[in-house]
């Protein structure tokens, strides 16, 4: 009697630990697809003259500051130089969506953020990320559009 009853416990025990691992690897796999499925689009540039932003530096030692910077030689021919005069043409992007207000002052960009940006002379594209996170740690993809095509060096 005591034996079918160690049987049976074995058997609960199995029919246990096979619910468990079948319910794991269910987890697992919706994990994985949707992740799949969210990736960031490095594909997919927003616009056919889309520069992708990359090798980015923060502003200052304050960590706390919002701004980043992006420089590329192709890039400089579009900047700005003339505080009263902003007409640099080129556009960023977080994704697939415009960052701005453009032409913002890099006070605004360091302190505020919230995807504003400015493309300066001597500093390249100053830009923020949308909600503020680290561009370099947040898993988006951020673009430089510009109003023809520009090589891909950084």
């Amino acid at each position: 009697m005591g034996m079918i009853r160690d049987d049976q416990a074995d058997d609960q025990a199995r029919s246990q630990l096979r619910t468990v691992l079948l319910a794991a690897c269910a987890i697992l796999s919706i994990y994985f697809l949707t992740a799949y499925l969210i990736r960031s689009p490095l594909a997919n540039p927003p616009a056919p003259n889309a520069l992708l932003i990359s090798g980015v530096t923060q502003f200052g030692a304050d960590k706390s500051a919002h701004m980043f910077l992006f420089d590329s030689a192709c890039l400089r021919q579009w900047e700005d130089n003339d505080a009263a005069n902003q007409r640099s043409p080129v556009v960023v992007y977080e994704n697939n969506k415009p960052l701005g207000p453009a032409h913002s002052p890099h006070h605004e960009i360091e302190k505020i953020g919230l995807g504003r940006y400015a493309h300066w002379k001597g500093f390249g594209i100053m830009f923020s990320s949308s909600d503020n996170s680290n561009p370099l740690y947040n898993g988006r993809n951020y673009w430089a559009v510009t109003p023809t095509k520009c090589g891909h060096e950084g």
